[in-house]
């Protein structure tokens, strides 16, 4: 039998086929003293369980999925807590006729990522405040949750679903003068959180999300724009979606693209974390921007072969180029590269085969709101930014072109990308029968790019001209007449 030192807090470990300390949690808690840590091994446990005394309960495994407790009495809860100081993580609670967790006249306890389904109340608070739920699931409940004279509790990202969420009440036994005390349970984090949501960097309070939420999300921040009850901040996707880690988002330009030599470039990077963002070309560093939780880095692309002279890949179709942009937190990396490739200015116009404008990348002019936040409360910080602020002291450029704003994703731009449209002419002397001016038809070669051929010249590339209706009519016309002639 497990004998546990006197005066000293444990650990006690439950397994349901035998090997641990004990094969019943209740055994486990009977034998604890306040304090201990309870780990108990994936199975399934039907008891109903009593913790009358500050302990930590959890399952070893941490996964709510193979750690199953289910009431022996389904008119009783599951797990009664009647101590302050205890914590509850990672169980899968099923289906009594009571509560899943009650939680009675107590305080400073933790309920966390715990998954409870097929109740009456998934969590009941009753009498019992400054107490904390977080990241649980409660779905199928008959009620999700029910606060009844309950205050000052904590409740964030959780996830309701298919029930009553929540219900707050008073009783009849709560004192007259204590009813309206304005004593609310907080319904979200206390302060503004960085997070990566669907590829933009964010920063606002989070709530919890709710599988009946009616509320738009304007600017994609995954924040709803309208309360959900006492929540000010309900998700609008589940708690996974959303990383509060070190993270880098709103990636700008969002894929590999091509531009002309000359075309000035912007690239940009945001970040959950104040890091130190190193731009490298082709393995070669060209800028560094410390302590900083944003940065931009902006090229001229006719500077590049006077700049980058190494492991560039240039032939007769343009120069490719790799930029990769690295985060540093600690001992914590991150990075994201762009491919693209640069074509002389005076053959852009003429690489059908290889570049169209609907890839081509130029310089971008926004109009924003002044990098002001949108859509949030005043001091809230929801949302995420509109445009990003140069980055000053904190940037060293090596041997390229200055810094630019550029537009974070999620968030009102100003203008749209602009591309210039080169239309290609015929300007060739050339005269075909009877004087008239030489025709030039263009078609497709086996590798996929334009060619065009004459009655003289199959094998020298021409520009093609746009021909108008009224000319296509004229040219026929024409031929008419020349056969009727002969």
């Amino acid at each position: 039998m497990y004998e546990q030192a006197s005066g000293a807090t444990s650990t006690l470990t439950v397994k349901p086929s035998g090997g641990g300390d004990f094969s019943s949690i209740s055994d486990a808690v009977n034998y604890s003293r306040p304090g201990d840590s309870i780990f108990v091994y994936p199975g399934i446990y039907r008891e109903n369980i009593d913790l009358p005394w500050s302990l930590n309960l959890s399952s070893a495994s941490g996964k709510p999925e193979d750690t199953v407790l289910e009431a022996e009495n389904l008119q009783e809860p599951v797990l009664h807590v009647t101590a302050n100081s205890v914590n509850i993580t990672g169980f899968r609670i099923n289906g009594p006729s009571g509560a899943g967790i009650y939680l009675e006249s107590v305080g400073s306890c933790e309920l966390k990522n715990n998954r409870i389904s097929g109740c009456t109340q998934g969590v009941l608070f009753e009498g019992s405040s400054n107490n904390t739920l977080q990241g649980n699931n409660l779905s199928n409940n008959t009620e999700g949750l029910r606060l009844t004279d309950s205050f000052l509790n904590t409740i964030f990202e959780n996830e309701f679903e298919n029930g009553i969420n929540v219900n707050e009440s008073l009783s009849q036994n709560f004192p007259e003068e204590e009813r309206f005390s304005g004593l609310p349970n907080n319904w979200n984090t206390a302060e503004g959180i960085k997070y990566l949501y669907n590829g933009g960097i964010y920063e606002s309070r989070f709530g919890n999300f709710y599988s009946d939420y009616q509320g738009t999300d304007a600017n994609g921040s995954g924040i709803g724009d309208l309360p959900y009850g006492s929540d000010s901040f309900p998700l609008t996707a589940r708690p996974a979606s959303y990383s509060t880690g070190f993270e880098i988002g709103n990636i700008s330009p969002a894929r590999d693209s091509a531009s002309v030599e000359g075309d000035v470039l912007d690239f940009g990077v945001r970040s959950t974390r104040n890091c130190t963002f190193s731009w490298l070309i082709n393995g070669t560093l060209v800028q560094t921007n410390e302590s900083a939780s944003s940065a931009v880095f902006s090229i001229n692309t006719g500077e590049l072969r006077g700049i980058i002279t190494e492991n560039s890949d240039t032939d007769s179709h343009g120069s490719k180029y790799n930029l990769t942009v690295i985060a540093a937190n600690g001992s914590s990396l991150l990075q994201h590269s762009w491919n693209w490739t640069v074509y002389p200015a005076e053959t852009g116009a003429n690489t059908s085969g290889n570049v169209s404008e609907d890839n081509i990348i130029r310089s971008i002019s926004y109009e924003g709101n002044g990098g002001k936040s949108t859509g949030g409360k005043a001091g809230e910080g929801r949302g995420g930014i509109s445009s990003f602020p140069e980055p000053s002291g904190n940037v060293e450029n090596r041997g390229t072109a200055g810094t630019s704003p550029f537009s974070a994703a999620g968030q009102e731009q100003g203008e749209p990308l602009q591309f210039s449209s080169h239309t290609a002419q015929n300007n060739s002397p050339g005269k075909g029968p009877d004087g008239a001016p030489e025709l030039w038809v263009a078609r497709e070669n086996e590798s996929g790019s334009s060619e065009e051929e004459s009655g003289e010249d199959r094998n020298v590339p021409r520009n093609v001209p746009s021909l108008t209706s009224g000319t296509s009519i004229f040219i026929l016309l024409t031929g008419a007449l020349c056969i009727k002639r002969e």
